[in-house]
């Protein structure tokens, strides 16, 4: 039976988008991530990785009904998505002091976690001003 994320509380709904999903990634440097995840929602990750690379990604691409969780810099966003994969972010408020080393269970919840989901539209390269001779 397909996972339905939105049955989590910590879900924030933001449209009509299918959450439905067989299978789930979660990219995470924070093992807390994936127990949080279990423990949340229910949800046991069939895959757990620290960083979404190249071979991930061709990976993903062989994959049928897959959500990928994680806080993935938008071009990898896009990446996941144009692999025919859903993306699901884990938002995270993190304290500076916190920042950089592994969190606890209590202290990743502590990070008011939640899962929600955005669009991204890749609007090519900006037009900057011109640099004025003086």
């Amino acid at each position: 039976q397909p996972l339905d994320l939105e049955q989590c509380e910590p879900f924030e709904k933001s449209g009509e988008q299918k959450t439905g999903c067989e299978k789930v990634w979660l990219v995470s440097r924070h093992e807390a991530a994936a127990e949080w995840l279990e423990q949340a929602c229910k949800v046991t990750p069939e895959k757990v990785i620290q960083h979404l690379d190249d071979a991930e990604l061709e990976a993903l691409k062989k994959e049928k009904d897959v959500c990928v969780i994680g806080n993935l810099p938008m071009h990898r966003i896009k990446a996941v998505q144009e692999a025919g994969a859903q993306y699901v972010n884990l938002d995270l408020t993190v304290p500076p002091e916190w920042r950089g080393r592994e969190l606890t269970l209590e202290e990743f919840e502590q990070c008011q976690p939640k899962l929600r989901r955005y669009q991204v539209l890749d609007l090519g390269e900006p037009q900057l001003p011109e640099e004025k001779a003086s």
